[in-house]
C-alpha cells in the first residue's frame, strides 16, 4: 500500500482497519486511503472522526462503491465545530501536529545509512514498512526491486563494526539515490490543486483554497488568479464575503486586486515551495455547472505567464432543490400501512443529504435492522447514495451522486397509522454539497389521516313504491361503507305498522337475508322492528344487501324512513347515517293539505297576487288536484299574465299542464312524493267584498289516475278585511305654542272594519320631529299600543315616517301612536299628519280620508301690552287705568295675564263702585275672563284671537302704593293650552310720584 497514515493499523483478524472511522465498518483499502480527505498538516488542536459511506450506482451499471467523508469534527482551542478542514489553514492558532521530515540531498542519505546501520539487516526491512514522511507518504516501498536489493546487499556484506561506518555508509547510497530518482518531477511554472470540493447554487460561506506548488526555484515571478463570474468578488476586508488570505513557504510581495483577480508577486520561492491562496466566505454562482478558475504563473521577471492546468469546482444543484412525492394521500387510522416515497434530483447532488422529516412522534422512529419490526425503511435510487442513517423521527438519506432526474425511492414500513386524524406533511429538507445547509424543499408532501366514523355509510333502497295496505313487497337496501369499518355493526330499523323481521321462514312476513362484498358475521340479529349485521370487516366502498321479502305495506299513505345505523369498530357506538333510505306508500283520494298565503285581503283591492300551496300527504303519481276560486272573484286563466285570474304553476317538472273551466284550475300530477308542494300562483286579482269574514277556496285531490277527487279534509280559507285607506284618526292635543316643547302628542286611530295583518303610518310635516325609538330623552320618541293597552313592536322607522304593524284590529277598536318630547317649530298655522292604512298584508298604504291636523300658535311670551297713564300720584285713590293688550299672531286657547303689583288695590270683578274694579273687553278675540275677588293676577284665558286682535282691561277705583318709584305691571302670554306662560317682551310701566 503506497499510502499509509498514522490511523493506520492491522487488527487481529487481519483486516486493515481505519481508528478515525467511528461507524459500522471501518475496514479500507489501498484505492480507498487514497482519497481520504484528511490533511498532511493537521492541526494540534483538531479533534475529528470519519466515516465510511457506501454508495450504489445507477441500476444495472456496475454495483456499489465507497468513500472516506468528514463524520464530526471541533477545534479543542476554540471549542468550535469545524465542517471543512480547509478553514483551519489560517486560523491564526494553528499548530502543526506533525513534524516534517523533508530531508534533502546529502542529509537524507546519511540519515538512511547511519538508521541502517544502527537497526541491523534483520530490522531493516521493518523500518522500510513503517517510516513515513509527510501526510504519510512511505519513503520506500518494501516490495520494490530497489528496496529488496539494498535488503539483500545489507544481509550480505554489512558487518557490524564501528570503525567501518563511513565505509557501509556510502555503499547505500547509491540505492537510495535511485529511489529520489523514482519522484516524478513537477512542471517548471508549477501545479496547482484546488481544496474545496463541490457546493451548491447560491450557497454562502464557502471557503477554497488553491495550492501552488513551485516547478523550478522562482525569482520576481508572479502568479494570478481570477475568479469566475458569478462567485464573490475578492476582497481584502477581513471577513466579508470573497475575502482573501496569503500564506508561502517562500518570499512574496503585497496581493493586488483588480475587478475579479488576485495577483501575487513572487520575490523569492524555492523549487517545491507552496503558495497558499484561501478564497473565504465566498457565494457560489447562481448556475449549476462546472466553475473554471484562470490561476496563471510567470517564473522570472523576463518570462512570460502561463495558465496552469486546474480542476473546475463542481456547483450543484441549490439546496432544498428536487421534488418529492408519496404514493398515498388518504390514510386511516390504526391500519397497518407503507408509505413509500419518491425523491426527483432537480440537478447535479453530490456529497449532499435528504432527510425526511416525519410529522409528529406518533409516527415510529425509522429503523433499517429488523424488516419485521414497524417504521422498518429500504431503499432504492437510480444514482449514488450511501446507507441511510437515522434519527428520532427521521430518515437521513446521503448522497454520493444523482444527477438531474435521478430518483431515490424510500419505503417506510410496518406503519400503524397514528391519531388524532387530520392534515400532516412530511417536510423534506435537502443541501446539495458537502459544504451546502439542509433547506426544506419548496413543497413537501402531505396526507390526510381520517378515522373509523361512526354513522358513515350510505343506503339507497328498491321496490318502492308500495301501495296502502299491499302484501308480498320485497325491498332491497345497499349499505354502501363510507369508512373503514372492523368488528363493527349495520343496524335496520324498520318503521311501524310494516312487518316485523325475522330470519327463520321463508314464507312468512319480514323475512330478511344479507350478503357482502365485505366481510359480515354469519347470524343477523333480530329485535322486534330492527335487524343488526355484525360485520367483520369492510373497506371503503364495500356493499352489504339486505333483502326484506313477504312485506305488508301500512295501510295509510306516509313517507316510511327506514332508520339505518352504523358503528366503525366495536370500541364505537350506533349512530344515524347521515341520509336515511325512504320508501313511499301512496297516497288516498282526497289526501293533501293546502294553505294560501296572504291569509288577508283588503275589500275592493285590485292587482293581488295569491299564492296557493298544496302539501301531499303521501305520494300521488298519476293523481291531479282541482282548486275552484270563491264567486265573484277573477276567473282563473293560463294564456295572458296581463289579464286577471292569471295562474302559473312554479313546480313545472312535477305538474302536466293546466286546465281552466269557469273558476277551477285542474293540476295533474305526473309525480309527487308526500311533503312535497305544488305551488300555484294566481295574480292579477280583484276581491269583492263579503258578508262573510273569510271566504274558502274549495280544493279536491286523487292520489292515482283511477282515483275520483275528492274534497280534502281542511280547506284554505282568506280573511276579507276592511279596504285599504279607511280608519279615523284624532290627536290631542290640537293647538300648541311655536317653538315650545310639548310633554307628548298622541295620535288615536279606530278602525271602521277588520284589520288583519295590516298596518298604518304616520308621517310628520316639514319640519317638525322624525320619529325614533333609540331614546326616550330625543325628540320623537315613539310609543305604540293596541287596543288591549298592550305595546305594539316591530315599528319601521323611515326619515319623517312610523310604519305600525297591525296584527288584528277589530271594527271599531283603537290602537294609539304616542310621540314623546315633541319641540314645535318655528312655522305657524295648520300642521297635516297624513295618516295612511291598509288592511291586510298584501294591501297598499292609502292616505285615509281626514288626516288630523295641529294648530301651531304664536309662542308663548309674545304680543305686546301699553297703559293709559304714565304716571300716577303716590297713595292717591280713585284712579282708573286701561291696559291695552295687542295680539302678534293667532292664539288658540292660549291665556294672558297681568300681576297687580303689590300694595295696589287687588283686582275684583264684584263691586262696580268698589276699589280695583276689572273690566274686560276685545276687539275680535274671544274671551273666557274670570276675575278672582282680591286677586293679584288677572287670568284672561283666550279662545281664539288672531294677528292685532287687541284685549282691553280697565283697572278702576284704584288706590296707588305709598312710595315713589317706577312700577311694573307683568303681563305673561301662552300661545296654546299646552303653552307655558312667559313674561311678553316689554311689559307696561308706571311711575308713582309726589303730588305737585
Amino acid at each position: 500500500m503506497k499510502k499509509r497514515c498514522d490511523f493506520y493499523t492491522i487488527s487481529n483478524e487481519g483486516k486493515s482497519i481505519c481508528t478515525k472511522i467511528v461507524r459500522r465498518n471501518n475496514e479500507v483499502t489501498e484505492e480507498l486511503c487514497k482519497i481520504c480527505p484528511v490533511p498532511k498538516d493537521r492541526c494540534k488542536y483538531l479533534k475529528f472522526s470519519l466515516k465510511k459511506t457506501t454508495y450504489f450506482e445507477a441500476f444495472g451499471l456496475g454495483g456499489k462503491g465507497s468513500e472516506i467523508q468528514l463524520d464530526a469534527a471541533i477545534c479543542d482551542f476554540k471549542k468550535e465545530p469545524i465542517y471543512d478542514f480547509s478553514k483551519c489553514n489560517n486560523c491564526e492558532h494553528f499548530e502543526s501536529e506533525i513534524k516534517s521530515w523533508e530531508i534533502e540531498g546529502e542529509m537524507l542519505k546519511k540519515g538512511w545509512g547511519f538508521l541502517v546501520y544502527g537497526l541491523g539487516a534483520d530490522k531493516a526491512s521493518s523500518f522500510l514498512e513503517i517510516v513515513k514522511i509527510g501526510r504519510g507518504d512511505s519513503i520506500f516501498d518494501p516490495e520494490s526491486p530497489e528496496t529488496k536489493e539494498i535488503v539483500e546487499r545489507i544481509k550480505e556484506n554489512f558487518v557490524v563494526k564501528e570503525e567501518k561506518v563511513v565505509e557501509r555508509i556510502v555503499e547505500v547510497e547509491k540505492p537510495v539515490e535511485k529511489i529520489v530518482e523514482k519522484v516524478p518531477k513537477i512542471d517548471e511554472f508549477g501545479k496547482v490543486e484546488i481544496i474545496g470540493g463541490s457546493v451548491s447554487a447560491d450557497s454562502t460561506g464557502n471557503t477554497i483554497n488553491f495550492i501552488f506548488t513551485a516547478g523550478t526555484q522562482m525569482k520576481e515571478g508572479e502568479l494570478s488568479i481570477t475568479i469566475p463570474d458569478g462567485w464573490s468578488s475578492p476582497q481584502s476586508e477581513f471577513n466579508v464575503a470573497g475575502y482573501i488570505t496569503i500564506s508561502s513557504t517562500g518570499a512574496i510581495g503585497s496581493y493586488v486586486l483588480s475587478d475579479r483577480e488576485i495577483t501575487i508577486p513572487i520575490i523569492k520561492l524555492a523549487t517545491s515551495g507552496t503558495i497558499v491562496v484561501s478564497y473565504i466566505n465566498a457565494t457560489a454562482q447562481h448556475e449549476e455547472g462546472e466553475a473554471l478558475f484562470k490561476i496563471m504563473s510567470k517564473i522570472d521577471k523576463e518570462g512570460k505567464p502561463k495558465q496552469l492546468e486546474v480542476p473546475g469546482i463542481i456547483v450543484n444543484a441549490r439546496d432544498g432543490s428536487g421534488r418529492c412525492s408519496l404514493d398515498k394521500e388518504i390514510l386511516i387510522t390504526g391500519v397497518m400501512e407503507t408509505l413509500t416515497f419518491t425523491f426527483t434530483s432537480l440537478g447535479r447532488m453530490s456529497d449532499g443529504e435528504i432527510v425526511i422529516h416525519l410529522p409528529t412522534s406518533e409516527w415510529p422512529n425509522p429503523q433499517g435492522e429488523e424488516p419485521s419490526n414497524e417504521g422498518y425503511v429500504d431503499f432504492s435510487s437510480s444514482g449514488k447514495i450511501d446507507h441511510l442513517s437515522f434519527e428520532p423521527q427521521r430518515i437521513i438519506i446521503p448522497i454520493i451522486l444523482l444527477q438531474a432526474n435521478d430518483t431515490v425511492e424510500v419505503n417506510y414500513s410496518n406503519i400503524k397509522i397514528p391519531d388524532p386524524p387530520g392534515e400532516f406533511s412530511f417536510i423534506i429538507s435537502s443541501r446539495s454539497s458537502r459544504t451546502g445547509r439542509l433547506k426544506e424543499l419548496s413543497e413537501s408532501p402531505k396526507v390526510t389521516i381520517i378515522e373509523m366514523v361512526d354513522g358513515s355509510g350510505v343506503c339507497e333502497v328498491s321496490g318502492s313504491p308500495v301501495s296502502a295496505g299491499s302484501l308480498n313487497n320485497e325491498l332491497r337496501f345497499i349499505f354502501t361503507s363510507t369508512s373503514p369499518m372492523k368488528d363493527g355493526t349495520v343496524s335496520i330499523t324498520i318503521p311501524p305498522l310494516w312487518s316485523s323481521p325475522q330470519g327463520t321462514k321463508t314464507n312468512l312476513p319480514g323475512f330478511i337475508t344479507c350478503k357482502s362484498t365485505g366481510k359480515i358475521g354469519p347470524s343477523l340479529e333480530f329485535s322486534t322492528q330492527s335487524v343488526s349485521i355484525p360485520v367483520v370487516e369492510l373497506a371503503n366502498g364495500d356493499k352489504i344487501e339486505v333483502v326484506y321479502s313477504n312485506v305488508q305495506a301500512p295501510p295509510k299513505s306516509c313517507e316510511a324512513r327506514f332508520l339505518v345505523k352504523s358503528k366503525a369498530s366495536v370500541r364505537g357506538h350506533l349512530k344515524e347515517i347521515e341520509t336515511h333510505p325512504v320508501v313511499w306508500v301512496n297516497a288516498r283520494d282526497g289526501a293533501g293539505a293546502c294553505t294560501i298565503l296572504p291569509r288577508s285581503l283588503s275589500a275592493k283591492s285590485s292587482g293581488n297576487k295569491i299564492t296557493i300551496i298544496f302539501i301531499a300527504s303521501g305520494r300521488m303519481d298519476t293523481g291531479e288536484i282541482s282548486i275552484e276560486m270563491p264567486d265573484g272573484w277573477s276567473s282563473p286563466q293560463g294564456e295572458s299574465q296581463t289579464r286577471e285570474g292569471y295562474v302559473t304553476c312554479t313546480t313545472v317538472d312535477k305538474v302536466g299542464e293546466l286546465t281552466f273551466s269557469d273558476q277551477r284550475v285542474n293540476i295533474p300530477i305526473i309525480s309527487l312524493n308526500g311533503g312535497e308542494r305544488i305551488i300555484l300562483t294566481y295574480s292579477n286579482v280583484t276581491v269583492q267584498p263579503t258578508p262573510y269574514p273569510n271566504v274558502t277556496f274549495v280544493v279536491e285531490s286523487k292520489g292515482s289516475a283511477s282515483g275520483n277527487l275528492l274534497e280534502i279534509e281542511e280547506n284554505p280559507w282568506v280573511a276579507v278585511n276592511t279596504f285599504d285607506g279607511s280608519g279615523i284618526c284624532t290627536v290631542t292635543p290640537t293647538c300648541v305654542s311655536s317653538e315650545s316643547l310639548v310633554d307628548r302628542l298622541i295620535f288615536s286611530f279606530k278602525s271602521t272594519g277588520i284589520m288583519d295583518s295590516g298596518a298604518i303610518s304616520i308621517e310628520t310635516p316639514d319640519g317638525w320631529f322624525s320619529p325614533q325609538n333609540r331614546s326616550e330623552r330625543d325628540p320623537g320618541y315613539t310609543v305604540a299600543t293596541a287596543f288591549d293597552g298592550k305595546e305594539i313592536r316591530n315599528l319601521e322607522f323611515s326619515e319623517n315616517r312610523v310604519v305600525v304593524p297591525i296584527d288584528t284590529l277589530g271594527k271599531n277598536q283603537k290602537i294609539n301612536v304616542t310621540f314623546q318630547n315633541v319641540v314645535i317649530p318655528e312655522t305657524r298655522g295648520l300642521s297635516k299628519f297624513v295618516v295612511y292604512s291598509k288592511a291586510s298584508e298584501s294591501g297598499k298604504l292609502k292616505e285615509i280620508g281626514k288626516s288630523p291636523e295641529i294648530m301651531v300658535n304664536v309662542k308663548d311670551g309674545s304680543g305686546r301690552c301699553s297703559v293709559d297713564k304714565e304716571e300716577v300720584i303716590s297713595g292717591s285713590k280713585g284712579n282708573t287705568l286701561i291696559f291695552t293688550f295687542t295680539a302678534e299672531g293667532t292664539m288658540s286657547g292660549g291665556s294672558i295675564r297681568m300681576v297687580i303689583p303689590k300694595d295696589w288695590s287687588r283686582a275684583q270683578g264684584v263691586d262696580e263702585e268698589g276699589e280695583g274694579y276689572i273690566t274686560i273687553s276685545s276687539s275680535g278675540s274671544t274671551l273666557i275672563p274670570t276675575i278672582h275677588n282680591q286677586s293679584e293676577v288677572i287670568d284672561i284665558p283666550i279662545i281664539y284671537a288672531e294677528d292685532s286682535d287687541t284685549i282691553t282691561i280697565k283697572y278702576s277705583n284704584v288706590k296707588v302704593q305709598q312710595s315713589t318709584e317706577l312700577v311694573k305691571f307683568k303681563v305673561e302670554s301662552k300661545g296654546s293650552p299646552e303653552g307655558n306662560f312667559k313674561e311678553i317682551e316689554d311689559s307696561p310701566t308706571i311711575k308713582v310720584v309726589k303730588s305737585k
